[in-house]
């Protein structure tokens, strides 16, 4: 929710843009479910953060051990 007010986008116009129901926006903001890999990867390039803090809230460090 975060990324996508930073970008000024409303739930239902990125719902739009992403070609799905507004629901669908709603439920991934909230963690009752998760959008495919191929909106995945839409969602991280539209909002301009990684994949990783989509998913977890944070950006991860691959590099640590």
């Amino acid at each position: 929710r975060a990324a996508r007010k930073n970008k000024g986008l409303s739930g239902y116009k990125l719902a739009m843009m992403l070609d799905v129901e507004s629901p669908n926006v709603t439920h991934w903001e909230n963690g009752r479910n998760y959008p495919g890999i191929d909106k995945l990867i839409r969602l991280s390039e539209m909002l301009e953060v990684s994949i990783d803090w989509l998913l977890m809230g944070q950006e991860v460090n691959h590099d640590q051990a």
